[in-house]
């Protein structure tokens, strides 16, 4: 295997762009992450202990203390490569590429009895190196190099029993277009961020009533001119019934404006759902039946109305409040439209999604993931059928790192031919983090 000749650009650009684009915001970020949880709760005595935190389920003996206030530093490190059979989602050319990738991050986390944060942030250095000749029209996979970022931000307190406030902020930088939006089936690889910031209020009438109002700020932004750049504005209100000391029965209603750089995408969604949770040790229900109507500013498009559906079961054998389990399983269906598109790439889908996993002898860690997706384009003639399978297989070695190795396919068969795809990757990952509990 070919070490890329990219290798010593992709360094470059993680200097240039960490130390002049972003530690400067990072800053602010951290400052307001200490100064939040300050102002509402006593400074924690420190104490310096340092203790190493699992990377793939809890051993309890391992896991890092968390007393009524604390402080956690956890300095984070990844490295990956990739290879697969079909870098460019063609259905006449495969080029097979390898993609390397390194992360280093870092995870804080912070509380006291009312308040708490917890922060997240890792560079991806990703870069690209063709193993087979690359056809004419296209690019070569090393143009696709990049420096991405991934930062979580949440932050809460509790000003009284009854009373909660938040802050939740999300930020991505990448060529990965499913991490803005899982279903629309976009397999580009043009670079944007997408920034999302949401303030909430929960307020607890008493044991059996609960509401919640969010705002949600969202903004789309491409390296490249797009006219997928966009900015949305999203009211989201939730009232909680707990009818049963282990079910409930909510009322969730959502308003969103969205606005792209092109008028004819620009729409207004509205959305009501109610929703069933049933609660027991080893497993958990969530069901939901709603109604999503979308109109359009353009008086040319159709509007768009149908009626959503949501359905999960997740299942282990250890209590949710016992920490990892060594079994686990989800199934869940989903019936919606694509939140984003501009244009004809608005879609209604259909997905279930199967993932799965078991741990044997403490170390040795197990995953599957299947999933099969219906989409039919609501502007024009396009109906694709999606189905993927993965597994993985890693090693936990304790106190230093999780080793896995992963493989998987993807296909998608559409009626236009020239949308067809499927391929296939196999993966070698490492990962290790090492917290400084600091109480």
């Amino acid at each position: 295997m070919r070490f890329p000749s990219s290798f010593i650009r992709t360094f470059k650009k993680i200097k240039k762009e960490v130390g002049m684009k972003y530690s400067y915001g990072i800053v602010k970020i951290l400052l307001c992450m200490l100064i939040f949880p300050l102002l509402c709760s006593p400074v924690p005595a420190l104490s310096a202990q340092v203790s190493l935190q699992q990377l793939a389920y809890d051993d309890e003996e391992a896991k890092p203390v968390m007393p009524a206030n604390y402080l956690v530093v956890t300095p984070t490190v990844g490295a990956g490569v990739m290879y697969e059979t079909n870098y460019y989602s063609d259905p006449d050319e495969d080029v097979g590429v390898f993609t390397y990738l390194l992360q280093p991050g870092v995870i804080l986390n912070y509380g006291t009895p009312r308040s708490s944060v917890d922060m997240s942030y890792t560079l991806n250095a990703y870069w690209y190196d063709a193993h087979d000749d690359v056809p004419a029209g296209y690019m070569d996979p090393g143009d696709d190099d990049y420096v991405g970022h991934t930062l979580r931000l949440s932050a809460k307190t509790s000003p009284t029993a009854k009373l909660s406030v938040g802050l939740d902020e999300a930020f991505n930088k990448t060529r990965d277009a499913a991490e803005y939006d899982t279903f629309t089936g976009d397999t580009r690889r043009m670079k944007y961020y997408v920034n999302t910031l949401t303030p909430w209020v929960e307020y607890r009438f008493n044991e059996r009533f609960t509401s919640n109002i969010a705002y949600r700020n969202t903004i789309v932004s491409y390296n490249e001119d797009s006219d997928e750049d966009a900015v949305e504005h999203r009211g989201i209100f939730d009232l909680r019934y707990l009818f049963l000391k282990d079910a409930s029965v909510g009322l969730e209603y959502q308003v969103w404006q969205k606005d792209y750089d092109v008028d004819i995408a620009d729409y207004t969604s509205n959305q009501v759902n109610l929703v069933v949770r049933k609660y027991a040790k080893y497993l958990y229900f969530e069901g939901a039946v709603g109604y999503h109507d979308r109109n359009f500013d353009d008086d040319s498009r159709d509007d768009n109305d149908i009626f959503t559906y949501r359905l999960a079961v997740n299942g282990q054998t250890s209590g949710f409040d016992e920490g990892t389990p060594k079994t686990f399983g989800t199934l869940a269906l989903i019936h919606d439209y694509t939140n984003s598109g501009t244009s004809d790439n608005f879609n209604e889908f259909t997905e279930v999604r199967l993932t799965a996993g078991h741990v044997f002898l403490e170390k040795i860690l197990t995953d599957f993931t299947g999933y099969y997706r219906q989409t039919e384009f609501v502007d024009y003639d396009r109906d694709d059928d999606l189905y993927g399978v993965a597994a993985g297989i890693g090693y936990y070695l304790e106190g230093w790192a999780t080793f896995k190795l992963s493989a998987g396919y993807e296909n998608r068969d559409s009626n236009r031919d020239y949308l067809d795809y499927d391929n296939t990757y196999v993966m070698f990952s490492v990962g290790s983090s090492f917290p400084f509990n600091l109480r």
